[in-house]
């Protein structure tokens, strides 16, 4: 099942859905979903390299700032926060990491305003188990997300840990 969160105060009545699966045995037909056009945001994203819906929702209110002022780096709102996810200048990197792969087991399904029945669609979409956002921990892989970050041990064992680290290069990769 989904879980649902309000994007208040900066995005009032938008709400955006997370769903994690597991033991994935489709991502390339995942992937193939996720290029077709629609007006619907739904993005499918690698969830071994995500540290918390924290992280993922700071990523969304980025890309939908970026969209509401005109600044958005990439030419969708799907790729935008997929590019708001990574500490990372570089799109096509942010896009190729945080991305679906055909080695990726653990999908994260990120959707905009979506309706019961997008929840559905995604569900039937993805071959996998659906489990509760509290196992993105145990999804995790920690060690490829330092690399990638160029986080260190001592700056990851900081209060607020690999997680703020992640979410403060993301807020200031622009500045």
């Amino acid at each position: 099942m989904a879980e649902k969160f309000e994007l208040l105060p900066l995005f009032p009545g938008r709400q955006v859905s997370l769903q994690v699966f597991k033991n994935v045995s489709n991502p390339e037909e995942v992937l193939a979903e996720a290029m077709k056009e629609s007006t619907d945001v739904c993005v499918f994203m690698n969830a071994a390299l995500v540290t918390s819906p924290f992280q993922v929702l700071c990523a969304v209110n980025k890309a939908l700032h970026n969209q509401a002022t005109g600044k958005m780096r990439t030419k969708t709102l799907a790729t935008e926060i997929l590019y708001s996810m990574s500490p990372s200048t570089n799109i096509t990197e942010s896009l190729k990491f945080f991305g679906l792969n055909p080695k990726v087991t653990a999908v994260l399904a990120i959707a905009l305003d979506a309706s019961e029945e997008k929840q559905t669609h995604i569900q039937s979409v993805v071959k996998g188990e659906v489990c509760g956002l509290g196992e993105l921990e145990s999804l995790l892989d920690r060690e490829t997300i330092m690399k990638h970050a160029k986080c260190g041990e001592e700056e990851a064992s900081l209060p607020g840990g690999l997680e703020a680290a992640l979410v403060a290069r993301g807020a200031v990769k622009a500045l």
